[in-house]
């Protein structure tokens, strides 16, 4: 999920200082889906495939022509609507988020997955589970909530295993998502 991190840093790379105010606290969801929107319109499908594409293989970022364009978009958008450096961070890393929840939705239906369980499983984790999913530290609880889920055979094993890095991908946009929905802070 290093594409959420690089976009959320390249686009406050990308904002001059500006004396502008916020339109919102940097971790306040008020305005995060309409200022996204701004982000989001603005990427095509195939870029958008692309940065889902690249968000599980990042070895393919540096040749990729749909991220610049993204990190441009951003940058765009944050001057166009005088977002704060800050804001334009938190407002980047939730449109990749909700870019990259899209994608891989799209993606795990193509490839025969119930997108629907894997968002009640997500709905079934613990509160700090659910915001911190891809934190070092709970990648045993994480690792036991997946067993749990290939014990209830719910999705074929070999259907699980083909798609990890698409359902990890998903399931990282989803905390994402999460995170801003609650206010916590999306870069931190």
């Amino acid at each position: 999920m290093q594409i959420i991190i690089f976009a959320a840093l390249a686009l406050v790379s990308a904002q001059p200082p500006s004396a502008a105010p916020a339109p919102a606290s940097p971790t306040s969801i008020a305005g995060f889906d309409e200022d996204a929107r701004c982000i989001i319109e603005a990427t095509s499908a195939p870029d958008r495939s692309e940065i889902a594409t690249i968000a599980v293989r990042p070895e393919l970022r540096e040749s990729s022509t749909a991220y610049p364009r993204l990190i441009q978009r951003g940058a765009e958008c944050g001057r166009r609507n005088g977002w704060s450096p800050s804001r334009s961070s938190q407002v980047g890393t939730y449109a990749v988020a909700t870019i990259l929840r899209d994608e891989y939705r799209v993606q795990l239906r193509a490839a025969g997955i119930d997108v629907a369980i894997v968002d009640a499983w997500f709905e079934s984790l613990s509160d700090e589970l659910r915001l911190n999913v891809f934190e070092e530290s709970n990648a045993a609880a994480i690792g036991e909530q997946v067993r749990a889920l290939e014990a209830r055979n719910v999705i074929p094993t070999a259907r699980l295993a083909a798609a990890g890095h698409m359902i990890g991908g998903y399931i990282a946009a989803l905390s994402m998502v999460e995170r801003a929905r609650r206010g916590v802070p999306l870069v931190n």
